[in-house]
């Protein structure tokens, strides 16, 4: 578990190991596995769901199975939000209590990706690729902050954001949104918090 400056949220990192197998999950998160799912898309899967579960026992949650709505999302319990990430061998998940908060999200990338200008391009706006060319922020690191975003107004908002209208540099001067920024190995993971 990391610690964080909440005492209501819980974030957890699974890392792969021999012992996640889909004897982890509940079988009602089994249905959802697709045959045709590769061996490392299916370690993700399980990585995330184990993360999700670990996340709901810190805030002394029962654990429940993690289900998929209609876009993938995690559906949580009624009283919590949350968000899972997954990126090779390894998966985060981030939950929080719904009476304060209207959106987590979470997401992990491995930092040593290179993104050319043309492919950052796509999902910058001209002041989060100014502050590429300043060094401030790698691509990766305005792509992860972005996907926690994301995933953060979609569970608080129900609806979808275009990729270039969501502002990593400036969201966080809005009073109810913290962005948190943690590393772990070669890895960077971004929680995004909307709180009520």
């Amino acid at each position: 578990m990391l610690v964080l400056p909440f005492s209501d949220i819980a974030v957890e990192i699974v890392e792969d190991s021999p012992f996640a197998t889909s004897d982890n999950l509940f079988n009602e998160e089994k249905i959802f596995i697709k045959r045709e799912w590769s061996e490392i898309r299916l370690k993700t899967y399980i990585l995330g769901r184990c993360a999700a579960h670990r996340a709901l026992q810190t805030l002394q949650k029962e654990i429940v199975p993690i289900l998929k709505g209609r876009d993938g999302e995690p559906i949580w319990p009624f009283d919590i939000v949350g968000s899972i990430s997954h990126k090779d061998a390894i998966a985060v998940a981030a939950v929080g209590k719904k009476k304060r908060y209207k959106g987590i999200g979470v997401d992990i990338e491995d930092q040593t990706t290179i993104l050319s200008k043309k492919e950052y391009s796509l999902f910058c706006t001209p002041q989060e690729i100014a502050c590429i060319d300043k060094k401030e922020f790698s691509p990766i690191d305005i792509f992860s902050r972005k996907e926690a975003i994301l995933k953060a107004y979609y569970t608080a908002y129900s609806k979808l954001c275009n990729w270039i209208d969501i502002d990593t540099i400036n969201v966080s001067k809005a009073s109810n949104v913290t962005i948190i920024c943690m590393l772990k190995k070669n890895f960077i993971i971004n929680l995004c918090c909307v709180e009520k």
